[in-house]
């Protein structure tokens, strides 16, 4: 994804501490052949959209889970977590 969008617009961080004013963060897992990711708002409030369904509010103690279930337990996320601060 760095190589991708670049270094000016994305980075790995290790703690929502590091993002700046201008940045937002996501959280990035993979797993069972597919990948998913979680979205902090501004606001301090993690989202995601699993598949098909809307986008919803996930807590924060979810996102830093050991793993991530799809909905229905279909799909295991259990890759390392990787954050990563884009740049708007």
């Amino acid at each position: 994804m760095i190589k991708f969008f670049g270094k000016d617009k994305i980075r790995v961080i290790h703690s929502v501490q590091e993002l700046t004013k201008t940045e937002y963060a996501i959280a990035f897992r993979v797993g069972d052949g597919d990948f998913h990711y979680v979205k902090r708002g501004k606001n301090g409030v993690w989202y995601h959209k699993p598949g098909s369904n809307t986008i919803r509010r996930i807590k924060r103690e979810e996102v830093f889970a050991d793993e991530w279930t799809s909905p229905g337990g279909f799909i295991t996320y259990n890759s390392k977590l990787v954050l990563l601060a884009v740049h708007e």
